[in-house]
């Protein structure tokens, strides 16, 4: 058991080295042509799960600047760690204020345990009988700083909700 949880712990730090190493290739997109692209494959992985993604944006169709595959790597473990506790539904809002492209993740889960809550500022923690170490979360965290932004673990009435702006 105390092998297996080295073994994890390795490869967790070995992803997130991975992670804060990959280059920044940012290029110029339109807004909501790109959001429309990346939610189509996971609104199809959801409904294999029997979830309901509800996508909501505020989007104009201007022009920012981002690195797609990143941002799509971010949403890739966001939604993937959503979809494991989703009951029915996941809902995401992408809103564009200025060069800051905000998205918020709901599921409609019991939400984030507060031991991974108080862990916030930690990159990789245990968390539940399986010692879970959240390495999507603490990915998706560092791809948010190397971009600008910032990711936050919350919980709401609804369920657990990640907040992710990123610079565009």
């Amino acid at each position: 058991m105390a092998a297996k949880r080295l073994e994890q712990y390795t490869e967790s730090v070995r992803l997130l080295n991975q992670s804060e190493e990959t280059p920044l290739h940012q290029k110029t997109v339109l807004a909501k042509g790109v959001i429309k692209n990346v939610t189509q494959d996971f609104i199809l992985l959801a409904k294999q799960n029997d979830i309901v993604l509800q996508v909501t944006q505020e989007l104009s169709n201007e022009k920012i600047q981002m690195d797609i595959a990143i941002f799509y790597r971010i949403l890739e473990n966001i939604i993937n760690n959503a979809l494991r506790f989703a009951k029915k539904q996941i809902d995401i809002d992408f809103m564009l204020s200025k060069s800051v492209l905000s998205i918020i993740v709901i599921d409609d889960g019991e939400g984030f345990p507060l031991e991974v809550l108080k862990q916030k500022k930690k990159l990789i923690w245990t968390s539940g009988k399986n010692q879970h170490m959240g390495i999507g979360l603490a990915v998706s965290r560092l791809l948010c700083k190397k971009h600008g932004g910032s990711l936050e673990l919350s919980n709401t009435t609804n369920g657990a909700c990640v907040k992710i702006n990123l610079t565009v």
